[in-house]
């Protein structure tokens, strides 16, 4: 059975990590070697509204400004660690990657060997040498796992879309990455219970086990050199989503559908990484607390 160098292209949020921390152990099992690449999220020149921001905070600032830093201060044995403890238990590559296209990053795959890439909320395009990079590769994959049913739900936010339109399921899809978002042959998608009455952010963790399987089996079949589902998406029935304008978010409320819940995101982090630690767990909440009392007082300047 063949093993791989993999890639690892990761983004901040924390879906991704939760899905990272079981994914890893897992390919090092399988005899594979995975390299980590948190690929940095280049800031939008427009200011984030102010829901978008809010998101942002909950989905990707508090665990990685708060969390991460007291996990690693306190030396926290957790179900879920940070970047920089999976780097030192399992003795892999954890770096951060301005621009993943830059050409001294894509030497240093080749340098590496490389051979395998696999996009997890990776918030830059892959563009045409590597992507070549990995496809020159005798037996290389580049894939993408992207939250949302493809063609469908192509884009971003993808499951307040879906809840927005009432669907009563919803999927990782795993597909080829070619130089078009989210555009390639489709490997593998398992449809699951959406539940449109949950938050958005606690949809997507929810969701992010189910990419555990998804990702393992197709890559035991690459390892046994079996044939993969390569199904070229339906362009007829595509839909792309970018970030949602204000209008969007008014009809989400009217809806009755939420972005984000503060109160579903403190029992998920601590859950998750500091199940008994209440000392990490009362600072958490105190953070919590200042953002959201920041929040309405923002909101409500606005208002007035």
């Amino acid at each position: 059975m063949k093993t791989y160098q993999i890639g690892l292209f990761m983004g901040s949020d924390i879906s991704s990590h939760l899905l990272m921390n079981k994914l890893i152990p897992e390919l090092k099992a399988q005899g594979h070697t995975p390299h980590v690449y948190l690929v940095l999220h280049k800031p939008s020149i427009k200011p984030a509204l102010p829901e978008i921001a809010r998101l942002a905070f909950y989905e990707r600032g508090i665990l990685n400004n708060d969390i991460y830093p007291l996990l690693d201060e306190n030396n926290i044995n957790a179900p879920n660690i940070s970047p920089k403890s999976l780097a030192k238990e399992y003795g892999i590559e954890v770096q951060e990657i301005t621009n993943i296209n830059a050409q001294v990053f894509v030497q240093e795959l080749k340098d590496k060997n490389i051979q395998g890439g696999i996009s997890i909320r990776c918030y830059q395009k892959f563009k045409d040498d590597i992507i070549e990079h990995f496809n020159a590769n005798q037996g290389g994959f580049l894939w993408n796992l992207h939250p949302g049913i493809l063609p469908q739900y192509r884009g971003v936010m993808t499951l307040i879309r879906a809840m927005a339109n009432n669907e009563k399921q919803t999927s990782y899809s795993l597909h080829a990455i070619d130089a078009n978002w989210d555009a390639g042959a489709l490997i593998d998608v398992r449809p699951q219970e959406l539940n449109i009455t949950k938050a958005m952010l606690t949809s997507y963790c929810d969701l992010s086990s189910s990419g555990l399987p998804i990702i393992l089996e197709n890559l035991t079949k690459l390892s046994q050199e079996l044939e993969l589902t390569n199904m070229p998406q339906n362009s007829e029935q595509a839909q792309y989503y970018s970030f949602p304008t204000q209008k969007d978010l008014d009809n989400y409320k009217e809806k009755g559908l939420s972005l984000v819940s503060p109160k579903d995101m403190q029992k998920i982090y601590k859950d998750a990484f500091y199940p008994n630690n209440s000392e990490i767990d009362n600072q958490v909440e105190a953070i919590i607390k200042k953002y959201e009392d920041e929040y309405l007082a923002s909101l409500n300047k606005q208002a007035a």
